[in-house]
Parts: C-alpha cells; sequence; structure tokens
C-alpha cells in the first residue's frame, strides 16, 4: 500500500518537472536558442553586429521578433525590422533554420559614402563558393518598406513600398511595388540564382520633390547653390548578371524626361528641361536634351559611367543667343545690352569646359563695349584662357587682349600669362595671388611693356602739352594683403611734345615699397625710388640735353631729387628735398650751372633772337617754396654772349638775382617778380677789342614786364647811361624797347668796331639813340644823333674817295666836326641828315640815304663845296645864290662798301632841289671857318634816356 501512494506523487512530481522544463524551454531556453539562431545565421551574411530583441518562441515553430537590427563595424545602422515574424524549419530539431519571415515595417539606411559589410559568400570568408545559395528564408513578406539613401548629411527616402521574396531549391525571386500608385509609379521585379544570378526589371514613372532633388544634386556634382531642382521622368531599367560583381551586371533602359527646371537664384534659372535617358550596362545618356535661360537656349547631353566605386559623369552644352544684361543681374554685375554663345562640357564630377564668346555692353559714361573668345577648364583647378578681346570706349582708342592665360585652384589664382595690344603698345604680365599660406593674401608677378604710349589710352584732348609718353619696361612686384607691397621696374622712356618739336628719352627704373597700408594711405608708409640715366633732350632734332640722370627717393614723407646732366653744351647739378605736411607741400634746393648756352636751348622753354649765337651762363641758385603755386629763387654767377651783331661779338660779366616765379599751376602763364644785377659788364668785338667795360645794371621784375635800369658804363671809350624795358605777354614773344647815351665815344675804338684795321682815325663823339623791338634783328626798329667835334678822319675809304674825286688832299680831314640824325629798321640805318665841316670842305648828306651795319654798303646822295671855291658867293642873297652856288658846289652819289677801296664809288651828278637849311649850313660854316654849331642836334639830345 505504501508502495502504491508513493507512485501517484512520482507522476505528479514528474508533470510538474516536465511543465516547467517546457515552461522554461519556451519562455528562457528556446528564445535564446533562436536568437542565437538568428544571429548566427544572418551573420554568416552581415560582416557587422545583429541585434535581436523581444523574441518569442510558440511551441509551433512560429517566432516573433519584437525588432531586428543590422549595424556596421562604426556602429552606423543599416536595416532596422518592426514586429518580424519568423517560421522556423525542420522543427522540432536540434538544428532548425530559419524559414518565411513576415515584418510589419522594414528601413533600409543604405550609405553612399561606404560599403555594406555584406559577406560575398554564403559559407563565410573563406568558402570557395563565388556566389553562396543564399538559403536563409523560404519566404519573405515585407508589409511596409522604407529605403533611405544617405550621403553626408542628406538623404533621399523611397516609402511606402512593399516587398514580397520567394525562395526555390535553386532560386530566390524578389517583387517589390508601391502600396498606393497614383502619379508616381514604381515596381521592380528580380530573381536570384543560387550561383549568384541576379535578374530584375524595373518601371517607373516619377515626379521629384524638392529633397530628392537636392540629394541628387549634392550627390552628383555638390550643388549646394541650386536653390530648385526639379523633373519629371517615366521609363524603365532592366538588369542581368553576377551578383557578386555588380559592376558587371548588364543594364539596359530607356526614360523620357519632361518639365525640368533648374533656379540657381531668382535672376538665372533654366526651364523647359526635357530630354531622353538610356542605360546600357553602366552608362547612363541623356541626350537630346533642350531648355531656356537667360533669354536664350540651352542644347545639352549628358553620360554617367560608374565601375566598382568609380563614377565618372560627363556631358556637354550649348548656350546660344543668352541675354547678357539678365545674365549681369544673375551674377550682379551691371552689363548693359549683349549677346553670348558658350559651349559646355564637363566629365568626372569636377572636369569642367566652358568655351564660347561674348559681345558685352558695359553699362557707363561714356559707354563700354567688350567681347572675344573664352576658354575654361576645371579639374583639380581652373584654367582660364581668353584670347582676342576688343575693348573700346566713346573718344578713347580700342584696345585688344591678344592673349590671358590663368589658372585658380585652391591655393590661389596664377596668371601663366597676359598679353595686351593697344595703339600704346604692347603689355605683358604674368604672376599669382595665394591665399592658402595661412599669413593671408599673397601676391607677387612680372610684367613688361614694349614701345607703349601711356597717353594713346587717354581721351581725345586731354593730352596736354605731351603727345606721346612710350615706355619699354620690364619689371616685378609681390606683397602680403596691404601690410607690405614691393614693387621694382626698368627699362626705357620717350617723351614727345610734337607741337614744340621735342622729345626726351632716358633709361629709367624704380623701386617700390610700403607697409602697414590697410589704415590707409600714408606717405611716412611708403618709400619710393625713381632713376633715369643717360638721357637726352632733343629738339628738332638737334641735343639740348645730354647725359641726363635723375634720382628721386621719397621716404618718411620726405622726398629727396638730384639731377646731373649736360645742358645746352654745359652741364646742370641739382637737388631738392620736400615734405608733404597738413600745411601743405613745401620744398627746396639748389642747383649749379657751367658753361649753360641759353641760345641753345629748346624754344619751347627760351626764346632766343636770332642774332645771339652762343649765350654761356655758369652760376648757382637756390630755390624754395610751397605747394607749387610759386617758388623763390635766388642765386648769381657769370655770363658770356656771341652775337651777330656789328660791332658788337661778344658781352659779359657777373649777376646776382632774388626773386618769386608764381603761377605754377594750369595753363596760367608765368609770372616773375624780383631783382637782378650785373656788375664788372664788357663787350668785345670779333678780334677781342674791348668796346664796352664796368658796365652795370639793375633788373626790377614785376609779373610779366621787366625794366633795366641804371645801366651805366664805359662803352667804346665813352660814359654810358642806359634803360631797357622788356615785356612777356602771354601767347605772344616778347618784346623790348630803351635807349641809352654816350659820351665822348672813341673814335679809333669805334673805327675798329666798325671793321677798318688800319685807321688814322681820331677825336671824341657823342651818341643818343633809342630803339624797340622783339628779340630778333630783324624786328630791331630806332631812331639816333651821332656827333663829332675835332676828330681827325684820315684813312676812311668813303671820304678819300669823295675827296678825291673833289681833287681836295686827305689832309683836309684834320680836323672834322660830323653831325648826324638817322633812324633804323634791323641793320639798315636811314640817314635822315648828316653834315660835316673841315676847314677845307664842307659835306651835307641829303635826307634818305642809306648805310647797312651788317654788310657796310652805303647809298647816299652828299652835296659837297670846297670852302674857298662858294666863300665870295656867301654874301648874296639867297634867291641870287642858288645858280653861283650850283656852279661852284657839287652833288656826289655815293655807293659800295664804306670800308673798301676797291668797291666804293662815287661820281658827279647835277646839283638840283637845294633847299634853304642846306644853303645856311654852307653859310655858316663859311663864316665860322669850318666851324659846326649844335642848332639841328639839340632836339636829338633832349631824348637821351
Amino acid at each position: 500500500m505504501a508502495r502504491r501512494r508513493r507512485w501517484p506523487r512520482l507522476v505528479l512530481a514528474t508533470v510538474v518537472i516536465l511543465a516547467a522544463a517546457l515552461f522554461a524551454a519556451r519562455e528562457w531556453l528556446l528564445p535564446a536558442y533562436v536568437r542565437h539562431l538568428l544571429v548566427s545565421q544572418i551573420g554568416q551574411r552581415w560582416k557587422g553586429s545583429v541585434h535581436v530583441d523581444d523574441v518569442e518562441v510558440f511551441l509551433s515553430g512560429s517566432v516573433r521578433v519584437g525588432s531586428l537590427g543590422l549595424k556596421d563595424q562604426d556602429g552606423q545602422q543599416w536595416v532596422w525590422a518592426q514586429a518580424v515574424s519568423v517560421r522556423l524549419r525542420d522543427w522540432p530539431s536540434l538544428s532548425p533554420r530559419l524559414g518565411e519571415l513576415d515584418a510589419e515595417k522594414l528601413i533600409i539606411r543604405a550609405r553612399l559614402d561606404s560599403e555594406p559589410p555584406i559577406a560575398s559568400e554564403g559559407g563565410g570568408e573563406d568558402a570557395s563558393s563565388p556566389a553562396g545559395d543564399y538559403d536563409i528564408f523560404e519566404a519573405l513578406r515585407i508589409e511596409m518598406l522604407r529605403v533611405v539613401l544617405l550621403n553626408d548629411q542628406q538623404e533621399f527616402a523611397i516609402e511606402d513600398m512593399s516587398v514580397t521574396a520567394a525562395r526555390t531549391d535553386d532560386s530566390l525571386s524578389f517583387h517589390m511595388g508601391l502600396l498606393k500608385p497614383a502619379q508616381n509609379q514604381f515596381d521592380a521585379v528580380a530573381s536570384l540564382s543560387n550561383g549568384g544570378k541576379i535578374k530584375f526589371q524595373l518601371t517607373f514613372a516619377h515626379e521629384l520633390d524638392d529633397s530628392q532633388a537636392d540629394f541628387i544634386s549634392t550627390l552628383l556634382y555638390d550643388a549646394a547653390a541650386i536653390d530648385v531642382f526639379k523633373a519629371g521622368a517615366a521609363g524603365y531599367v532592366r538588369g542581368e548578371g553576377d551578383i557578386a560583381d555588380p559592376a558587371g551586371i548588364d543594364l539596359r533602359g530607356q526614360a523620357t524626361v519632361r518639365e525640368g527646371a533648374i533656379c540657381i537664384n531668382k535672376d538665372f534659372a533654366v526651364g523647359g528641361i526635357a530630354g531622353r535617358v538610356a542605360l546600357r550596362h553602366n552608362v547612363l545618356t541623356f541626350a537630346d536634351a533642350a531648355g531656356e535661360t537667360l533669354g536664350g537656349r540651352v542644347d545639352a547631353g549628358a553620360e554617367l559611367r560608374w565601375g566598382g566605386r568609380n563614377v565618372e559623369f560627363s556631358g556637354s552644352g550649348r548656350l546660344t543667343g543668352i541675354d547678357l544684361g539678365r545674365f549681369g543681374q544673375a551674377i550682379d554685375v551691371a552689363l548693359g545690352e549683349g549677346t553670348g554663345d558658350a559651349e559646355v562640357r564637363f566629365s568626372h564630377l569636377g572636369q569642367w569646359r566652358l568655351a564660347g564668346n561674348l559681345a558685352i555692353g558695359l553699362q557707363d559714361d561714356p559707354p563700354h563695349q567688350l567681347g572675344g573668345l573664352f576658354d575654361v577648364e576645371f579639374a583639380d583647378k581652373a584654367v582660364i584662357s581668353l584670347v582676342d578681346w576688343h575693348w573700346s570706349q566713346a573718344n578713347r582708342r580700342n584696345a585688344e587682349l591678344r592673349e590671358a592665360l590663368l589658372a585658380i585652384d585652391a591655393k590661389g589664382l596664377f596668371v601663366q600669362h597676359v598679353g595686351l595690344q593697344t595703339p600704346g603698345g604692347e603689355l605683358s604680365a604674368a604672376g599669382e595671388l595665394s591665399w592658402a599660406n595661412g599669413d593671408g593674401l599673397t601676391y607677387g608677378g612680372t610684367f613688361s611693356s614694349k614701345d607703349f604710349d601711356l597717353f594713346a589710352l587717354l581721351p581725345s584732348g586731354s593730352e596736354g602739352g605731351l603727345s606721346a609718353l612710350r615706355t619699354s619696361l620690364e619689371g616685378e612686384f609681390s606683397g602680403s594683403g596691404a601690410k607690405h607691397i614691393t614693387l621694382s621696374a626698368g627699362g626705357s622712356l620717350q617723351a614727345f611734345w610734337a607741337g614744340a618739336g621735342v622729345d626726351a628719352s632716358a633709361d629709367v627704373s624704380a623701386t617700390l615699397v610700403a607697409t602697414e597700408l590697410d589704415s590707409g594711405f600714408s606717405l611716412d608708409r611708403l618709400r619710393v625710388s625713381a632713376e633715369a640715366v643717360d638721357g637726352l633732350v632733343r629738339h628738332r632734332g638737334a641735343v639740348v640735353v645730354d647725359d641726363l640722370g635723375i634720382k628721386s627717393v621719397l621716404e618718411d614723407g620726405s622726398v629727396t631729387a638730384t639731377l646731373s646732366a649736360g645742358f645746352a653744351d654745359g652741364s646742370v647739378n641739382a637737388n631738392a628735398t620736400g615734405r608733404a605736411g597738413d600745411a601743405g607741400v613745401a620744398y627746396s634746393g639748389e642747383a649749379r650751372f657751367t658753361d649753360v648756352d641759353t641760345a641753345a636751348i629748346s624754344p619751347a622753354l627760351l626764346t632766343s633772337p636770332q642774332w645771339l649765337r652762343q649765350a654761356l651762363v655758369t652760376g648757382h641758385m637756390q630755390f624754395e617754396g610751397k605747394d607749387f603755386s610759386s617758388v623763390c629763387i635766388k642765386g648769381g654767377g657769370d655770363a658770356r654772349m656771341f652775337v651777330d651783331a656789328q660791332p658788337v661779338d661778344e658781352v659779359g660779366g657777373e649777376f646776382e638775382f632774388d626773386g618769386r616765379v608764381g603761377r605754377l599751376k594750369g595753363t596760367e602763364a608765368v609770372e616773375v617778380h624780383g631783382t637782378a644785377s650785373i656788375q664788372n659788364g664788357y663787350a668785345a668785338s670779333t678780334d677781342g677789342q674791348r668796346l664796352a667795360d664796368n658796365l652795370r645794371l639793375r633788373v626790377i621784375s614785376f609779373g610779366r614786364s621787366m625794366d633795366v635800369s641804371s645801366i651805366r658804363g664805359e662803352v667804346l671809350g665813352g660814359k654810358t647811361l642806359g634803360m631797357l624795358r622788356v615785356d612777356f605777354p602771354t601767347y605772344k614773344a616778347p618784346s623790348f624797347r630803351g635807349g641809352f647815351t654816350i659820351e665822348n665815344l672813341d673814335l679809333p675804338t669805334m673805327s675798329l668796331a666798325l671793321g677798318n684795321k688800319e685807321t688814322a682815325i681820331r677825336g671824341k663823339a657823342d651818341m643818343n639813340y633809342r630803339f624797340a623791338g622783339l628779340f630778333d634783328m630783324a624786328s630791331l626798329r630806332g631812331n639816333g644823333m651821332l656827333q663829332i667835334r675835332d676828330s681827325r678822319m684820315l684813312g676812311v675809304p668813303v671820304l678819300d674817295e669823295m675827296l678825291s674825286v673833289l681833287r681836295v688832299r686827305p689832309e683836309a680831314t684834320e680836323k672834322t666836326d660830323f653831325d648826324m640824325v638817322f633812324s633804323n629798321k634791323a641793320g639798315k640805318i636811314t640817314i635822315l641828315n648828316g653834315r660835316m665841316a673841315t676847314p677845307v670842305i664842307a659835306l651835307s648828306i641829303r635826307p634818305g640815304g642809306t648805310a647797312n651795319i651788317q654788310t657796310h654798303e652805303i647809298d647816299a646822295y652828299v652835296v659837297a663845296a670846297v670852302l674857298d671855291d662858294i666863300e665870295s658867293l656867301m654874301n648874296a642873297p639867297f634867291l641870287n645864290l642858288l645858280v653861283p652856288f650850283a656852279r661852284g658846289a657839287t652833288q656826289l652819289h655815293v655807293t659800295g662798301s664804306w670800308d673798301s677801296r676797291e668797291t666804293i664809288r662815287v661820281t658827279k651828278e647835277p646839283l638840283r632841289d637845294m633847299g634853304e637849311a642846306t644853303l645856311q649850313f654852307f653859310r655858316d660854316v663859311v663864316q665860322t671857318g669850318g666851324e659846326m654849331g649844335e642848332s639841328f642836334t639839340r632836339p636829338v639830345r633832349q631824348m637821351s634816356p
């Protein structure tokens, strides 16, 4: 009995144990086992981590999983499934396998910047099968699938999809489609064999929304600046190949694109895009694309190639009839009317080429015109080529950019070559601008000009006195931001004043160094050094300045300059300093000159009289001024002038001056104010004989006029007093007027000065002369008087010849008086009245006779009489005297050179038209025995200055 009672208890205990075991197996053991089963079998295909949560196992072999997730080695989520149901195969057994799988929601997040960690084959990394058997599931159903494509921070989502898949013994079939097809259509079917062969077809009709378009734009060409990108497409894609070699899958398909649009901003958009898309193997072709933009038309084509991880995007486009005014608005640049054509080619997602031509009207006053050919290539850097560009502007000459080649990359801008052709000459440059060195902008380069005329670029009429300024330079520059700039250049320079016939040339060099300029331009932060050597200045082909050397330095707000030159057959050395301050520019300096020939200076600078052969000036001057409105000058030295004026050949003396030159700005006439003086002045004849000594004068200048007063000295042995007034009217030749008197002039000295090399003349004379004219001999005008008393006139050829005709011995001139009143035009003297008397004869020169000082030619009529022949007639009344006097006197016609016995001619002519004054003269001479009074010369003396 006791045994029977223990059996029920044993059964009950066994049942309880079995129940507990079943409960433990269902609640703990089987879920843990199935979790392990899912993780291990999925892990054969997924090399990342597999997470399975909330596993519930039923004894029938059904498994319900709360969620399932797949992550890569970096912890990035790739797959996440919710409410998954799994039916186990070979259940119950010790090694069940996964069968059918149903998922309420599955999300696949595919990262395009990395590969998914999928095992290449079913048996693990060491399996030899290239494709594996893909027998994880027998069937797969996903009620709602969401595929998200990720690229950096952007994503592209495909939603509301359903998926079914079924596996047979040798293949896996797959279908995916939209849950609610409407305007967008999407349907995909695929099959995968155990050998890894895949075959699929995708049919679609889709309108891209903004987020999808933005993702595609970024994926293809990182077009972050695009505001709108949209299009509609419909077509199909088929594929067949080995899934282990995705790049080798044969893809085919076609589609049409309609109503596409790209908008970068409100001013730049391409609309109405349409075209055809074709897919063959790994090549996607976009052909016959067309659209409208900026008032013109766009025609384009593109091609997308891929193989493995390599993607190549290439294409071309042509823009015709683009409105450049609208294009200028799009890029915020003021452009006027214009059109442009361009052709675009691009590849490898970063290699571009843009080529075409433009014709632009730039908005300005006056308007500009710009146009030419361009070519832009971009890969790792942008290469820009500009060819045959033309620029023109109203009232300006055209310029042509023959060639420009530039490159831009992440490091900077590199100008390989720029060649500019203008009417002024050729310019070329090369350089670089870098921004990738961590120190801000740095730049440097070289430039050159070939016979370039700067004035050829100025508006017509703005050149001023210069007609050309040509340079041929080579130089280089460098700097960093606005903190430091250096520039150096060297070459040659030529300047032309066409109207004045002046040209200048020199070899030049310059260096500029500027620092800390970001706060504004400042002279004390700028150093400029410039130099010119071997300079020449010509006037109408004749060299006026040679060996010109100039050096100037601007530093710490001050300018220093030095000059040396061979100037007007002499030499000049000068130096100057200047400084800009709050009160303006102040400057000072000095100059020294040696044997400067002012007659050789260009008439553009100094008008020289025709009779001035040479004027050698040696001296020095100091100057100072402010703001270039006037300059104060003082100096001194000595001067010698060689002239073509009888009888003077050379004049000279020591000078000093002190004054101010004003109105140096603009086109106003220069004014001179101040005083000057000459001491120890002299004049000499051609043979070196001193004609004047101890001359001294004082000059007072006031604006455009100058008074030379207190002219005193010794001239031809006599005492001299004179004055002179010089005027410098604006835009007219300078003029002068004045007068002088000479008392006790030495006749032998005067005779030698007039060219009589051997003379026996003795005696003294007084002279009075007034004159006016311009600074040339032809304009000289004057009148004067010459009076000689108690002189000896032996050896004067013209007088000796007249005495010979009168049959009087030359000794008759031992005691001679002579008076003459005259006027002159240039070197020609007209005798207004002339009389001579000796104890033997008397002569009266009839008015109108002429004598040329330069040629010594004389042409005069002279009434002559021997005093003994007419003495008995002088007491007769005037009316009864004419006929007897005509028989006793003689009229002579004198011609030829007065100082040449070979050329002088004296002929007798009938005497007629005798005036009372002439008869009275002869009466007076007879009565005084050859002495003359001063009655007719007294009025002339009153003209003395």
